[in-house]
């Protein structure tokens, strides 16, 4: 997939992220970025829902969504804080 950031292309996709919240571990869907290289770059400050204009276009929201979160490993909020200590969440 690929998406504009400042004239460029930028390849991006769903990810599931875990956080543990008040001790309870929870996934959540996110959209993350990646640099031309092919390394995580951000993630969307919070976690994104299904969505469409039509009922066909929220069918293949969730169809993305299942297929590329069903694809790629989850990634852990925690570690993704430790490695971009001043967060690097995309707007």
């Amino acid at each position: 997939m690929l998406g504009e950031s400042e004239g460029e292309l930028m390849t991006w996709n769903y990810r599931a992220i875990k956080e543990t919240c008040e001790g309870e571990t929870v996934y959540q869907v996110y959209e993350c970025y990646y640099d031309d290289k092919g390394e995580l770059e951000r993630w969307t400050k919070d976690p994104i829902c299904a969505q469409g204009e039509t009922l066909e276009e929220l069918r293949a929201d969730l169809s993305e969504m299942l297929r590329d979160v069903g694809s790629r490993p989850a990634l852990d909020m925690e570690e993704l804080r430790k490695r971009f200590p001043k967060e690097e969440a995309a707007p």
